[in-house]
């Protein structure tokens, strides 16, 4: 063939030539070279694919979490001890701590109710010196009180609901939360009993301290479950469910036989 290219003049390398006429004339000396070009990144591709599932395999995997951190983050499924820790928070933070009862905690708050109404029942019984309450009328002024605190929870729940249509709060644990803002009269009032003893008095203010609380608290827990609500809404349930306990009150105490007059100061607790 000689060592020069017979076609454009150049010398041969290896006995060819890189011009496009010698190519065509000599297809079968390139197709060899001209394969293993095209393959090349067809190869490059292919490997690179292979290496990456294995790369994230190498990755190393998050360690799940140890059973007993996530059982000490689960919420406890004891009412009484949700009920105390409810208890417990309501000293620090009463308000927040009535306002976050939903339907996980509904029964310890109610629960919590009914403890409150049973041993304030207990202490109205129970002959306490220095407290003013009538041997004769003891047991039914006892009755009167109990059933008082359990209406004026339900009937301001049940007005607020009605005001609240539409917010995903149930019955009951609205109820709860109102029963929660009662820990602070449960405390002036069991206060009321051990101090009336030798500071009436001291006793007295406690009590009538203890109901502020629940009168303002009631309000303020009634207004955060209508935040939904246009401050209007929430104006007409703050006045619809003190009428609510204010009649319910007159209604429990002129059934126990108590004086008007009695009755009046009775309500105005609500």
């Amino acid at each position: 063939m000689g060592k020069f290219c017979p076609f454009c003049g150049k010398e041969l390398t290896d006995g060819v030539c890189t011009c496009d006429t010698f190519k065509a004339q000599n297809p079968q000396l390139f197709a060899t070279a001209e394969q293993a070009a095209a393959a090349a990144p067809a190869a490059q591709q292919q490997a690179q694919t292979q290496e990456a599932p294995a790369a994230a395999t190498a990755q190393p995997q998050p360690q799940a979490a140890p059973v007993q951190e996530a059982a000490a983050k689960a919420p406890s499924n004891n009412v009484f001890a949700v009920m105390l820790q409810l208890i417990v928070k309501c000293f620090t933070k009463p308000i927040t701590t009535a306002e976050s009862v939903d339907e996980s905690n509904k029964f310890s708050a109610l629960i919590f109710l009914g403890c409150y109404v049973v041993t304030a029942w207990l202490l109205m019984v129970i002959h306490v010196p220095g407290v003013s309450i009538s041997g004769g009328y003891r047991v039914s002024t006892a009755f009167m009180f109990l059933f008082i605190i359990v209406a004026v929870v339900a009937a301001k729940a049940g007005i607020a609901k009605i005001f609240g249509r539409g917010i995903n709060v149930s019955y009951l644990a609205l109820a709860g939360r109102l029963s929660m803002v009662l820990v602070y009269p449960a405390c002036a009032f069991v206060a009321y009993f051990l101090f009336g003893t030798f500071a009436g008095g001291f006793a007295n203010v406690l009590l009538a301290c203890g109901v502020i609380f629940w009168v303002a608290g009631s309000m303020l827990v009634i207004i955060d479950y209508l935040k939904e609500k246009s401050d209007d809404m929430k104006c007409w349930a703050l006045i619809a469910t003190s009428a609510a306990a204010f009649f319910t009150t007159i209604l429990l105490v002129a059934i126990f036989g108590t004086a008007l007059l009695s009755a009046l100061v009775y309500s105005m607790m609500w």
